[in-house]
């Protein structure tokens, strides 16, 4: 049964670390989901359903928008499951980060296209203060024996979730904490500095 989870805001939805959501009518009860699906049941996951995503029917794929909070100094993973179709699946993946609102604000990774057999999981980090990530997700299907399943409309669901240690294979998708950058041409210069000081020292002994 296809999905329709609603997001709670038009800028997607809010994933919280280890956090529990509240299941629908036809979500399974299985995967660390308790009580009645769509009667005041949670699940671990958000299920997205990537409809209309197949070749067959010549679809763009489903944009689902993720966000969340990494803490200060901590590394987090947003996980998603391998497709209840058992085939291969390519999502490109836009990584963006946010301030005061879930909205994006600076880019900061992507579109990258990884593709998921099995499930995957996408690591994200934060320096000395707390980072806040806006994440799309777009399933493109380009793989027509894996895609146009006996002339069937292929409709994966993916159980989405953000977690401290990753469920899945880590991808090399993976955003740098926003104090990296500085800190690498910090030490560059450095560096620079080191040197030139041993040659100034060099050309003074020489003398």
């Amino acid at each position: 049964m296809a999905m329709s989870y609603s997001p709670p805001s038009s800028s997607g939805y809010q994933l919280t670390l280890a956090g529990t959501y509240a299941s629908e009518t036809g979500q399974t009860s299985g995967g660390g989901c308790v009580g009645t699906p769509g009667s005041g049941g949670t699940c671990p996951y958000i299920p997205a359903d990537f409809a209309h995503s197949d070749v067959e029917n010549s679809g763009n794929g489903t944009t689902y928008i993720f966000y969340f909070t990494v803490g200060s100094g901590s590394t987090d993973y947003l996980n998603v499951s391998a497709p209840s179709t058992g085939t291969l699946e390519g999502f490109h993946v836009t990584t963006y980060t946010y301030v005061g609102s879930p909205a994006p604000s600076t880019l900061v990774f992507g579109p990258v296209l990884i593709n998921d057999s099995t499930g995957i999981s996408l690591t994200f980090t934060a320096g000395a203060g707390s980072e806040n990530y806006y994440v799309e997700i777009n399933l493109y299907c380009g793989d027509t024996s894996a895609c146009n399943t006996g002339g069937d409309d292929v409709d994966p669901t993916n159980n989405i979730s953000d977690t401290g240690t990753a469920d899945y294979a880590v991808v090399s998708a993976t955003p740098l904490p926003a104090a990296l950058p500085m800190m690498a041409g910090g030490l560059g210069f450095l560096g620079f500095l080191s040197r030139r000081r041993k040659r100034k020292a060099a050309t003074v002994a020489a003398a």
